[in-house]
């Protein structure tokens, strides 16, 4: 392979030179602008059309022997799926990619559920124009909502003379994350809220009262708080996600901190009391005033892909105030009416099981170097993933490069062509830019071609023995056939 200015040149196009052609380019375009002898302006047009033309045709020429160049072109592969168990197609089962750090193997899989998103129901009202302030929500009271763990919760002030049909659209409107909508049921409606994100967090359906107790008054949740993230070892609590550790808390909700209207309070951790506002404390305050507190108890930060967590360890027993901890997301309260719970992906790869917060199983998560799983549907089948070198990919690559040769053989055929019925020839007929052209690429394909192998060596070929021919015109074609066996040794 060689290096030719600023174009990288495949060892099937190694004797291309492609310094001469542009060279002869550029001084035919000069003779087209500079000739005084060519005073006709339809004829200096249609060279500069044709040229342009050639040009076009030589780029993408160019750009179908590059992608023969390289190592990766070779390093394809397609996933082959057969049920092994049952008659379904496996298609509608699992889908599987793979990329070129993927080796040839097989895998015997099986999708024992899919992700859900969370979503959780209010009491049932009597229509969707019952007003807040009917259900005992006051004025002043905050709801903090949130569907994500890679953004700070949002925070919705209540206006109790909202109707339940308007608080839907007002949690729309925040864009946290979270989908509102009424359903008819028991002859009333229900307001449902669903995360957007799938995944069996708490934090995929963040709903906390920063203020007052509006969502035990719709029926959302019912007021006891419990540790959030309880699948945490015992004694650990963490918080939500938080964009700053050393921003105001308050500050990140979007709460209004110059007038207290973030929450404060006296937490209880071990027995020990610790004051904590959130409208003048960052996350590195509250894991210093933790610290200091002689509670016994232990806090740090936790940084996660440019996200923060509080993390609290050695809590025999914590209590909240005033809404802080619940704020935070250390607490929450339970769900009334849980209508589907967030659960995460499952699927078993010959016998070992994998979770996944969405349906989609990376190479990081499974171990397995480039290929990705996707579970499409929960069944007991097994299905078998062969993953195979993908010969007609690399087939079709020669033979975009055939069509790309051809397509510069036939504009040059036709510029050279004299037209009988027009007594003339094409516009660029005679100059020497053609013939650079047509020489390079007949040396181009009179020697030998390497073509990377698996193991990252490189196997050289005749050009016969990979299946490629010119005929009398210099027209390229390809055997697919044999091509393929040559690829397959």
């Amino acid at each position: 392979m060689a290096e030719i200015g600023n174009i990288f040149m495949p060892n099937i196009l190694s004797q291309f030179d492609v310094s001469a052609i542009v060279e002869s380019l550029v001084k035919l375009r000069q003779k087209i602008l500079t000739d005084p002898l060519n005073s006709r302006r339809s004829l200096i047009e249609k060279k500069q059309e044709a040229l342009s033309t050639l040009k076009n045709n030589v780029v993408e020429l160019l750009a179908t022997a590059q992608i023969l160049s390289s190592q990766i072109s070779y390093k394809v592969f397609k996933p082959v799926l057969t049920n092994l168990t049952g008659s379904e197609n496996p298609s509608n089962i699992i889908s599987v990619s793979a990329g070129p750090d993927a080796v040839a193997s097989n895998f015997d899989v099986q999708v024992n559920q899919l992700a859900k998103a969370w979503k959780v129901g209010s009491t049932v009202f009597s229509s969707s124009s019952v007003t807040l302030s009917s259900l005992g929500v006051t004025t002043g009271e905050i709801i903090a909502i949130k569907g994500t763990d890679r953004g700070d919760a949002k925070v919705l002030r209540l206006d109790p003379n909202w109707t339940i049909s308007q608080l839907r659209d007002k949690i729309n409107e925040l864009n946290a994350g979270v989908t509102a909508y009424l359903v008819n049921e028991g002859g009333g409606v229900r307001l449902i809220i669903a995360g957007t994100k799938t995944g069996e967090s708490r934090e995929f359906m963040t709903l906390a009262d920063v203020s007052g107790n509006a969502l035990q008054d719709l029926g959302l949740t019912g007021g006891a708080l419990s540790r959030k993230y309880d699948t945490l070892p015992g004694g650990e609590y963490q918080s939500d996600a938080f964009t700053k550790k050393d921003v105001k808390v308050g500050s990140l909700l979007g709460l209004n901190t110059a007038s207290g209207e973030a929450p404060s309070g006296t937490i209880t951790i071990n027995g020990t009391p610790i004051s904590i506002d959130l409208n003048t404390m960052t996350l590195e305050d509250i894991k210093n005033a933790i610290n200091a507190s002689g509670s016994g108890a232990t806090a740090t930060i936790l940084e996660e892909g440019g996200m923060f967590r509080l993390k609290i360890t050695g809590v025999s027993s914590i209590s909240d105030d005033n809404h802080v901890l619940e704020t935070l997301g250390v607490l929450a309260q339970n769900y009334s009416n849980v209508v589907t719970a967030g659960q995460n992906a499952q699927i078993s790869i010959d016998g070992n099981t994998f979770i996944s917060q969405d349906n989609t199983f990376t190479p990081e998560e499974t171990g397995i170097a480039g290929v990705t799983f996707t579970a499409l549907r929960a069944s007991t089948d097994v299905i078998r993933v062969s993953i195979t070198r993908d010969i007609d990919k690399i087939v079709k690559y020669f033979q975009d490069l055939a069509q790309s040769w051809n397509k510069v053989v036939d504009f040059i055929k036709n510029q050279v062509r004299y037209d009988e019925e027009k007594k003339s020839a094409g516009p660029l007929s005679g100059e020497f830019v053609l013939l650079a052209v047509d020489s390079a690429m007949r040396r181009a394909l009179a020697g030998i071609i390497e073509i990377p192998q698996m193991d990252g060596s490189f196997k050289t070929y005749s050009i016969g023995s990979l299946g490629l021919s010119l005929d009398r015109e210099g027209k390229l074609s390809v055997d697919a056939s044999k091509l393929r066996s040559a690829l397959e040794a």
